[in-house]
């Protein structure tokens, strides 16, 4: 009897220490190297703040990729479900709300003559669900380089390394490109699906060729 009641007492006192021990450097950095497994390049997570009852917190994440040319940053990384939901990911979605978020893009967009090669891009709020390796988030607005703005939603599945969104252009951007289309309302905006492998360059081409198939309809938008 004695032995039993001092297994349960270790056992409850490992289980209510463990999101403490999650959130230690050696957790962090099984989480990263995770994360470095399933997406390359290198990540890194200033801190982590796990819990039983309440939300999962990651504050300060950044991922660099060298090799595809991105840079991606996060002040905050929140996970709305209590720690048991998290472990049972692969049984139910997760919702995440992401803050301060922030890409930069070597690559460039070298289509839209009029834009510097290496783009930054700032994201509003995203708000997003988790599923079995899908992330569908809602309808994001995007500031380009502090210069212009666009929209996205959609879905990326990282299992298969896809995307599934639609991108929006305002008006502001298209008058970039086409002088055509300077006297489109302000509030225009051009809604382009795109289906590709998740990297920028097939996102690039999926934009020249769309623009490129639609050009005589795009620049007569405003007649």
């Amino acid at each position: 009897m004695r032995k039993m009641i001092l297994i349960l007492f270790i056992l409850g006192t490992l289980v209510a220490f463990l999101p403490r021990f999650g959130s230690s450097d050696w957790a962090k950095q099984q989480i990263q190297l995770r994360l470095e497994k399933q997406l390359g390049g290198i990540c890194e997570i200033e801190s982590i703040s796990l819990n039983w009852f309440r939300q999962q917190t990651c504050h300060h994440v950044k991922w660099h990729d060298p090799k595809k040319g991105l840079s991606l940053e996060a002040d905050k990384v929140t996970i709305q479900e209590n720690l048991i939901d998290c472990i049972r990911y692969r049984e139910k979605p997760l919702h995440v709300s992401l803050e301060g978020v922030s890409l930069d893009v070597t690559a460039g967009m070298k289509w839209l003559k009029k834009t510097q090669k290496d783009l930054h891009i700032a994201f509003s709020p995203i708000d997003a669900t988790l599923n079995r390796g899908e992330i569908t988030y809602q309808r994001i607005e995007l500031d380009i380089n502090e210069k212009m703005r666009a929209y996205s939603w959609g879905t990326i599945d990282l299992n298969r390394e896809s995307l599934e969104i639609t991108l929006g252009l305002p008006q502001q951007i298209l008058a970039k490109v086409f002088k055509e289309c300077r006297h489109l309302p302000e509030d225009f905006l051009l809604e382009i699906p795109i289906s590709c492998d998740l990297s920028v360059q097939s996102i690039q081409k999926k934009l020249f060729w769309y623009i490129l198939k639609n050009y005589a309809t795009v620049t007569s938008l405003h007649k």
